[in-house]
């Protein structure tokens, strides 16, 4: 989630950055926006890679949340194996105890039967 709070907090400060710089300086877009100016040879016309910077600060955010989604999609997949290993785990306590009373109520009955 840090890095969805991230990306989110560039593309919210985006504006008022442009705004208090009188436009855009190369030194504050992400690494790969001034690698993508080198490229292009536009390190002097850095206000184009205003957008590019956004939709890598979306892509970041929707990365993160995907994984994360991922993650808690095993989080859940792994609680619900092991409520059923839990259950089948009791279901074996309860028939133990339920045969065990069963035996200890035939032994008294036999018990009962002796002292006739």
């Amino acid at each position: 989630m840090f890095q969805v709070n991230v990306s989110l907090k560039i593309l919210r400060e985006m504006p008022q950055r442009v705004e208090n710089a009188k436009g855009v300086r190369l030194s504050t877009l992400s690494k790969d926006c001034q690698e993508l100016a080198f490229r292009c040879d536009c390190t002097s016309l850095s206000y184009l890679f205003i957008l590019p910077e956004c939709y890598n600060a979306a892509r970041q955010a929707v990365i993160s949340l995907h994984t994360w989604l991922n993650e808690d999609k095993k989080y859940n997949d792994f609680i619900q194996v092991y409520v059923v290993l839990i259950d089948k785990k009791n279901e074996m306590k309860f028939f133990f105890v339920l045969d065990l009373l069963n035996y200890l109520k035939k032994n008294i009955l036999k018990q009962k039967k002796l002292l006739k």
